[in-house]
């Protein structure tokens, strides 16, 4: 995004679909988030305008969404214990 916005003030939907050679859905999904997040900015300012986008707040620093295996196998499952599914049989297999 940085690199299309470079010299212009804003940027369309359809620059940023060319750029990446995506799709312009998926690039249009894409965008209603960022929007939403506050990532971009869109200055367009009347309906049926061209999206005129601009970057919004900074994306937020790396974060970690799934605990590392160690620390699950360090701690013990908390879902299911060593004797989770004795005395279970698959009807499908009997």
């Amino acid at each position: 995004m940085t690199a299309l916005c470079v010299g212009e003030a804003s940027v369309s939907a359809r620059a940023i679909a060319t750029r990446l050679q995506l799709d312009k859905s998926v690039v249009s999904r894409r965008i209603k988030v960022a929007l939403t997040e506050g990532y971009l900015v869109n200055r367009a300012t009347g309906k049926g305008q061209p999206q005129a986008l601009v970057l919004g707040d900074p994306l937020p620093e790396d974060r970690m969404l799934l605990p590392e295996p160690a620390s699950l196998t360090e701690t013990g499952c908390s879902v299911a214990d060593d004797t989770a599914g004795e005395g279970w049989s698959d009807p499908f297999n009997a």
